[in-house]
């Protein structure tokens, strides 16, 4: 089990009473679910409204992709998730052609993934640091990658499971 908070300062003195509910199943799972980050550390220049990025990961075991999730913060404009296969050949999975940091939820696919040991799991996208991007607190400012929210991060979460015999 794994959480992450991320708490913003809105000005106002604040009390978080979190809560975790877990709910067992009768029968044992078929698979144990499984997340992959696959991440870039970067200096995001100033002024650039399109200023991309790319971050990938190796399996090198047999799985099957179930869902992603998109993380950025306020300069985030654009993320896709491909997978590269042994052969070469790329199939996109997933896009989100205009990231918005307030409603990024977790994505479940249509139709899981296989995908093969040695495949590379690939988070393509850019940034937007300009003045035309309406979120960004200050587009004079070069940003550097990290967990909080004034800083900037590029990470692509990959749901899956390992591929049963």
């Amino acid at each position: 089990l794994s959480m992450q908070f991320h708490y913003v300062t809105n000005g106002l003195s604040t009390v978080d009473i979190t809560q975790l509910g877990l709910y067992f199943a009768e029968e044992t799972p078929a698979e144990e679910r499984l997340v992959q980050a696959v991440s870039s550390r970067f200096v995001l220049p100033a002024n650039d409204a399109d200023f991309a990025l790319q971050a990938q990961h190796v399996f090198d075991e047999d799985i099957i992709i179930t869902g992603v999730r998109a993380r950025m913060n306020y300069r985030g404009k654009k993320m896709k998730f491909i997978v590269e296969g042994t052969d070469g050949a790329r199939r996109e999975i997933f896009s989100v052609p205009a990231y918005n940091y307030g409603w990024q939820p977790h994505y479940i696919l249509h139709e899981p993934q296989s995908v093969t040991a040695g495949s590379t799991l690939h988070v393509v996208g850019a940034f937007d640091n300009s003045i035309s991007n309406p979120l960004n607190p200050d587009p004079e400012k070069e940003i550097n990658f990290g967990l909080e929210t004034w800083d900037e991060m590029f990470t692509g979460y990959f749901t899956y499971h390992r591929q049963l015999d």
